[in-house]
């Protein structure tokens, strides 16, 4: 069972606006790769995967080896739920999409119920290379092209693994054991918005008046959302 241990309002409040800027990246790093959408999918979860897995093999084989079925069930299904987000996700660069929406959101309540008593290395870990898996099977599977690429759709596909993954994604698995999934779903409605400002921060592009009209929709929802939850943090992350 996932330690516990108390973490201040200032805590989430730093790590979840890591977590949106590192995901915000997503689209730049996607914009980047001049690859089937699959294929990008499978590299950032692949190169995720790669990282985390000598991490959790020293600090969360114990725990690992102690999951019971249910908790395996859980995390089988939330690989399953973000394998098939993140193909969906890059191949519409859409993330307010219907299907990408649904998708997410059904992966933070798996998350959620996973992270009651799954810490947060051993869960991530796991999701993330059940996730490489199923999304490399399709891309062998659809036999895709996955070698010769340019050399800045591998640093692209790198940039999604570490940033947008392990800083981005796992942020916001973190803070689930705490936070409302609803409140984290709406939190990232904010994601096109930062988009469109690292756009402008890296390539000079402009906001579009539609885009300015969203924002305020999508900020409005997010505060109206978050004020009739009331989104109490709980006492216990891990």
């Amino acid at each position: 069972m996932a330690a516990a241990r108390a973490e201040s309002p200032l805590t989430y409040t730093i790590v979840l606006v890591a977590s949106l800027i590192a995901v915000a990246h997503a689209a730049i790093f996607v914009r980047m790769a001049d690859a089937d959408p699959l294929v990008t999918a499978a590299y950032r979860m692949l190169i995720a995967s790669a990282v985390l897995l000598p991490v959790a093999a020293v600090t969360a084989r114990q725990e690992i080896t102690r999951l019971n079925k249910r908790e395996w069930r859980l995390i089988g299904w939330a690989a399953v739920f973000l394998a098939l987000h993140f193909a969906s996700w890059i191949a519409s660069l859409d993330f307010t999409s219907m299907a990408g929406g649904i998708l997410f959101v059904g992966f933070l309540l798996l998350a959620e119920a996973a992270r009651r008593t799954i810490g947060i290395v051993a869960f991530v870990t796991l999701v993330y290379s059940g996730a490489a898996i199923l999304l490399w099977a399709a891309v062998l599977a659809l036999d895709l092209p996955v070698v010769g690429l340019s050399l800045e759709t591998y640093l692209a596909f790198i940039g999604l693994g570490l940033v947008s993954q392990i800083i981005g994604h796992t942020g916001f698995n973190w803070a689930v054991r705490a936070i409302s999934p609803m409140v984290l779903a709406l939190l990232f409605l904010t994601e096109p918005l930062l988009s469109t400002a690292l756009g402008w921060f890296y390539f000079g592009e402009g906001f579009a008046r539609e885009t300015g009209i969203g924002g305020v929709l999508i900020l409005s929802a997010i505060y109206l959302g978050v004020r009739a939850r009331g989104t109490p943090i709980a006492e216990q992350t891990g």
